[in-house]
């Protein structure tokens, strides 16, 4: 049997420019995932700039087995592109690659990823549901999975 899997994460968008006068919006989007497994610990730090439709950024990544001490650290840059699929369903395609700079760097020079996601706007999925504060805060329903 597999240990439980504890997994926190924080992401937040801060926008800098657009809105209804300028159609490019530009935003910043911090974020922060934590995953703890047992004897692993996992904590992921990053910064992502999105000029939409275009997003890129680049993160930190500090894997640590805590029964032993060893860390393996990894920078990521990653790049990606989202477009609507239909009013209700937009496509997020992205690519990234990690940097080991850690001492497995002797034994490895990094890896590349892929990532596709779907953002289904919740208003489809779940027509009867009552609208919560942070989408109105927001004035957005979307569920964004954005993998890196």
């Amino acid at each position: 049997r597999k240990p439980i899997k504890f997994i926190a994460h924080y992401n937040s968008v801060i926008p800098l420019a657009g809105g209804y006068m300028n159609k490019q919006k530009v935003s910043l989007a911090p974020g922060v995932v934590y995953e703890n497994q047992a004897v692993f610990e996992t904590l992921s730090m990053g910064l992502n700039f999105m000029l939409d439709p275009v997003y890129c950024g680049i993160w930190s990544r500090s894997r640590k087995v805590i029964e032993t001490g060893d860390n393996y650290n990894a920078a990521i840059i990653m790049a990606g592109i989202k477009t609507s699929v239909n009013p209700d369903l937009e496509l997020n395609i992205g690519y990234s690659y990690d940097i080991t700079i850690s001492k497995l760097a002797k034994s490895t020079t990094g890896a590349h990823e892929m990532s596709v996601s779907l953002a289904f706007d919740m208003r489809t999925l779940f027509p009867s549901r009552k609208r919560s504060l942070k989408a109105k805060i927001q004035g957005t329903e979307k569920c964004y999975n954005m993998l890196f």
